[in-house]
């Protein structure tokens, strides 16, 4: 496991002493933010998750795909301490899998985690990596074509549940095409089609299921991983 994977866990076992709610997600469902004005952090103990926000024509765009042992910041984290209630309805996590979120309340936040200077050095060093990992995911939509928007979000997946068979490159975990057509805005159909595509150029294979990244020496290449920060390369 990267250290970046080790640090973002360990930073979660911390803050779930400070949980003050619990939810449960079923596959598919939604959990509009704004019945969570009150809560600053939120932690994915099990599971995997969109965080999306509403833009233009009443379309979607998700801010990034997240799994287990992910951190979320649910507004703006390092204001003054009075930490007024923001205005966050334009944003809800949904769930690709069945999912388990958990919550830690500004009012702990303010009394208890702001005073610990421990663990807030912890918290702005991850609140600096949480942005610029995104930043990164958010590139994939901007400027990359379909393709290889497509092949940087399964390369994140196989950093993140991949496991090397022989020579294949096996994303042990079922990702499928409404989860990857989220994160990029665009449609099942396209997913569909590019992956196919990749499939027959010997780019991608599928065995019971799971997605194989035939040569990922090439993937890394084509998507030019050697001017990206590969640390924070995961879901």
């Amino acid at each position: 496991m990267s250290k970046f994977l080790d640090f973002r866990r360990d930073l979660g076992k911390e803050l779930l002493k400070y949980s003050s709610k619990k939810v449960h997600l079923k596959k598919g469902e939604i959990l509009f933010l704004d019945d969570f004005l009150d809560e600053k952090i939120a932690i994915l103990t099990d599971g995997m998750v969109n965080y999306n926000t509403s833009i233009q024509a009443g379309r979607e765009l998700s801010l990034g795909c997240y799994s287990s042992n992910a951190i979320l910041f649910l507004s703006s984290m390092f204001e003054e301490c009075s930490l007024e209630k923001q205005e966050i309805s334009s944003y809800n996590i949904s769930a690709s899998f069945d999912s388990t979120i958990e919550f830690v309340s500004i009012d702990t936040f303010k009394d208890v985690i702001y005073k610990d200077e421990k663990l807030m050095y912890k918290l702005y060093k991850f609140y600096g990596l949480f942005h610029e990992k995104n930043f990164y995911q958010l590139r994939d939509l901007q400027i990359f074509k379909t393709e290889d928007a497509i092949l940087s979000i399964l390369l994140r997946a196989y950093n993140t549940y991949g496991v090397k068979i022989d020579d294949y490159h096996v994303i042990k975990k079922k990702i499928f095409n409404t989860n990857i057509a989220k994160c990029l805005d665009i449609t099942e159909e396209t997913v569909s089609r590019t992956i196919s595509n990749l499939r027959k150029k010997n780019i991608l294979s599928k065995k019971d299921g799971f997605i194989i990244i035939n040569d990922l020496d090439y993937v890394k290449e084509k998507l030019g991983c050697k001017y990206c920060n590969e640390k924070l390369c995961y879901l």
